[in-house]
């Protein structure tokens, strides 16, 4: 197996190892060999800054406003011109190891790569080829906020590939409704997810994962001492996330404060942490994102003259897996996911038969829909409602249907999803 990657730019491994760095772990008959590639500096910032966070990500979070952004100028014109070079650094490499060893199936993960399998088709044409994308995938009329150039090549692209998976069927829906807005010439067949454009035919298909077992298992998973400390005998409400805006913390504070208001054995025996692994601080929606929850968890210990909010934010995986372990009740209350692997994750970890609360927009609300709370997220009584529903069920309730969670979540392993991907691709050989 071949992996090409990058590490940010200019790799020292693309200059050192130009053959692949073999993987240490893996075995003798089954070798992993990675490609890291160099980048032309100014190609890389724009994929990464302009085209990746402020275009991309913002479009398919549905992150804009409409009145106030986007604003797209001629920067963004040379932007997605860096974006298609930048696909084109991987069709050399990547090419490269197709013709060492025809019959090669070619698994492309995430938006940054839109664009390269038709690249590919045009070059090697009859490779199998799979785009995965991570990110949700917004409705017609919200991805057409997009330049008229960009919002069509970048279909395109993507429909050089045998198959295109999404975490959720919701995302496969919206992307096709897409295509068929966008591309008059392409056949659309919602029945059978397939997608005729050009004369060449797309499958569209959900592929979920859950989890990956190596991820959690071999970790050192406890809460820091001071946690420990903080949270004592309380009842442990929880909520993980990146510092991300999607990830919705702020109104899960309010929620909490207004539980407190609303029921008093809950604001006497309960905690609440907002849990943040620190991600991208530099980019100012993330940092403001971050100031809002310190915020939020300062108005609400004000309020009740005691600190029942914390804010951590720290890159401590071993924590943060210790935060999903000693949780009484998780909550991921997302805006928007594209799945949200964390709920699957502290399912399988949780000792306390923690309550799952769930955003109804998350991608993996289609997989547990029948063993958590699902919530709509923009409605903060409602989630003050369930807050409390999950602090007053009994333990025998709690119990109950923390097994029928894990029973569902254990069908979502990493290499069920691998499966999913390789399958379609061997039968379109």
């Amino acid at each position: 197996m071949d992996f090409v990657g990058n590490d940010g730019g200019r790799s020292r491994s693309a200059q050192t190892a130009p053959d692949g760095l073999q993987l240490a772990f893996t075995s003798k008959q089954h070798p992993i060999t990675v490609h890291m590639l160099e980048h032309d500096a100014q190609v890389f910032n724009d994929m990464r800054e302009i085209m990746t966070a402020d275009v991309l990500c913002a479009s398919n979070n549905t992150l804009w406003d409409s009145w106030n952004a986007p604003n797209f100028g001629p920067e963004i014109r040379s932007a997605w011109k860096h974006y298609k070079d930048f696909n084109a650094d991987f069709l050399e490499a990547v090419g490269a190891q197709l013709e060492k060893a025809p019959g090669t199936l070619a698994l492309v993960q995430d938006y940054q790569l839109s664009v390269f399998p038709v690249m590919i088709r045009r070059r090697h044409a009859g490779v199998p080829v799979l785009l995965f994308i991570h990110i949700p995938w917004p409705a017609a009329d919200y991805w057409c906020m997009l330049p008229t150039y960009l919002r069509t090549e970048f279909i395109e692209g993507m429909l050089g590939v045998s198959v295109v998976g999404f975490f959720a069927a919701r995302w496969c829906r919206n992307f096709v409704d897409c295509v068929h807005d966008l591309l008059p010439d392409s056949v659309v067949n919602r029945d059978a997810g397939t997608v005729e454009y050009r004369g060449h035919v797309t499958t569209v298909a959900a592929m979920p994962l859950g989890y990956s077992p190596q991820a959690i298992e071999h970790r050192s998973k406890a809460l820091s001492a001071d946690l420990q400390s903080w949270a004592a005998d309380s009842f442990l409400f929880v909520h993980s996330g990146r510092t991300d805006p999607i990830k919705n913390g702020a109104r899960a504070i309010a929620a909490f404060r207004l539980a407190c208001k609303n029921d008093e054995a809950l604001r006497e025996r309960s905690r609440f942490l907002a849990r943040c692994n620190p991600n991208r601080l530099y980019v100012k929606a993330n940092s403001d994102y971050l100031a809002q929850l310190e915020r939020e968890a300062a108005h609400t210990n004000s309020r009740f003259g005691e600190e029942l909010v914390r804010v951590v934010c720290e890159n401590n995986v071993d924590h943060t897996l210790g935060c999903l372990q000693e949780a009484d009740a998780l909550l991921f209350n997302s805006t928007i996911d594209g799945q949200n692997l964390t709920v699957f994750e502290g399912s399988l970890l949780n000792h306390r038969h923690a309550t799952v609360i769930l955003s109804e927009r998350a991608g993996a609300a289609e997989a547990l829909a029948s063993s958590v709370e699902l919530i709509n997220t923009f409605d903060i009584a409602e989630l003050a409602d369930t807050l409390a529903y999950a602090f007053h069920l009994t333990s025998e309730q709690r119990n109950r249907r923390a097994e029928e969670r894990r029973k569902v979540v254990v069908q979502y392993g990493l290499l069920g999803w691998v499966d999913q991907q390789i399958t379609p691709l061997e039968n379109a050989v």
